[in-house]
């Protein structure tokens, strides 16, 4: 039946669009650290959404823990959201198998960061025994054991996650080599930062050494909200709040020594504050050197699955092939706009293949669409490719 308007006036009428809703970017920024606390559930993951709310859950700092100082310095620089699983003992010690946990029967440990939602980064912040301390200063007495180290890369693997890790307890960025790092594994997924850092302590009158991991984490999730996940989180508008100096001294000449170590440096600007000096990632493949590569290539994977997931009840033809195409070409035309590619036009930005010349008729048959996507993120029409498969219907 046909409008009938009886009056003069503005009338509004909501038209539904047919098809899929369009492709969502995922949160790259959510933060998963595992840790000791003093209150909270154990081997739950609990999403907080500011200090003052980690503090009434898990009871704020306790010397017998980096989390309390680690959340704390990751809100004072930016995050946004965190979910945390407390593990250990009930007055906030914690040895590495509570931190391993299980996969099973019920997810314990980094485990139960599983059961959360979409993560973007993970923390282990130091961890260790009570009443040992270095210089008289507790926190600067823990550090991470080599089996949580790998578990916590492996894991942010799987996930699509970047592992953001402390340097080795002690080190000392002057005469670092790479025997100083071979518990840390080669992968694109894993960032390394050095040295620790010292600020104000709120349960002593003096300030503490503590692992920067934390604040760093703030500092990328505020990059991304303010810049983009392609953007690198280092340089001179990346200082670091809340912070007051360096455990040790890095010069430029020990700056370059990290950076050939895979390990970003931290530096001490002019005017005192402290700033992320570096965006690698661990891993040896130069196609994957550099942090905010490897980010983006994982936020792409993770949007456009998501976003194709109602592929899976539809018939893989030539027409499903297109809407898939243009979906996808939409999604990225939006980030090209945005400053994620480079390249003066679309054809240099990206590129996107979604047909008979990546799905043969034996995926048909077993209902897999595959989608074949390259982005310029280094230079123009110079392409990192994606490969990305979509269910579909199975052909009869």
């Amino acid at each position: 039946m046909a409008d009938r308007f009886l009056s003069p006036g503005v009338f509004v009428r909501e038209v539904p669009q047919p098809g899929p809703p369009p492709i969502t970017p995922v949160d790259t920024a959510i933060t998963g650290f595992v840790g000791g606390a003093t209150a909270g559930p154990h081997d739950e993951p609990v999403s907080v959404a500011s200090w003052g709310e980690f503090a009434r859950t898990f009871g704020g700092v306790t010397a017998r823990s980096h989390l309390g100082y680690s959340v704390r310095d990751y809100f004072r620089n930016g995050g946004r959201r965190a979910i945390v699983v407390r593990v250990g003992d009930g007055d906030g010690t914690v040895a590495d198998d509570d931190v391993l946990g299980a996969d099973v029967p019920a997810p314990r440990g980094i485990h139960a960061l599983a059961i959360s939602e979409h993560l973007g980064l993970v923390v282990v912040p130091p961890y260790g025994s009570p009443g040992v301390a270095r210089r008289g200063d507790p926190l600067a007495a823990f550090g991470v054991g080599e089996s949580v180290i790998a578990a916590a890369v492996e894991f942010a693997a799987r996930r699509r996650a970047t592992a953001v890790l402390d340097a080795p307890l002690g080190l000392d960025p002057r005469s670092a080599t790479a025997a100083d790092f071979a518990a840390f594994p080669d992968s694109p997924d894993a960032a390394v930062y050095a040295p620790r850092v010292t600020g104000a302590d709120p349960l002593r009158p003096a300030d503490t050494v503590r692992a920067p991991s934390g604040a760093i984490a703030g500092l990328i999730a505020r990059t991304d909200a303010t810049r983009g996940v392609w953007k690198a989180p280092a340089g001179t508008d990346a200082a670091l709040a809340g912070i007051g100096g360096l455990e040790a001294s890095v010069h430029q000449h020990e700056i370059e020594a990290l950076t050939q170590l895979r390990v970003n440096a931290l530096r001490v600007a002019g005017d005192g504050s402290v700033l992320v000096w570096g965006a690698r990632t661990r891993s040896t493949d130069p196609t994957w050197r550099y942090l905010p590569v490897r980010r983006t290539v994982r936020f792409l994977e993770e949007s456009i699955e998501r976003g194709l997931a109602w592929t899976v009840f539809e018939p893989n033809d030539a027409n499903l092939q297109a809407r898939v195409r243009a979906m996808v070409e939409r999604f990225l035309d939006d980030l090209f706009r945005a400053g994620a590619f480079r390249g003066q036009s679309a054809r240099e930005a990206y590129t996107v293949r979604a047909d008979a010349s990546t799905t043969t008729p034996a995926d048909v048959a077993a209902g897999r669409l595959h989608v074949l996507i390259g982005v310029a993120l280094t230079a123009p029409a110079e392409f990192t490719v994606l490969r990305l498969t979509a269910r579909t219907a199975v052909a009869p």
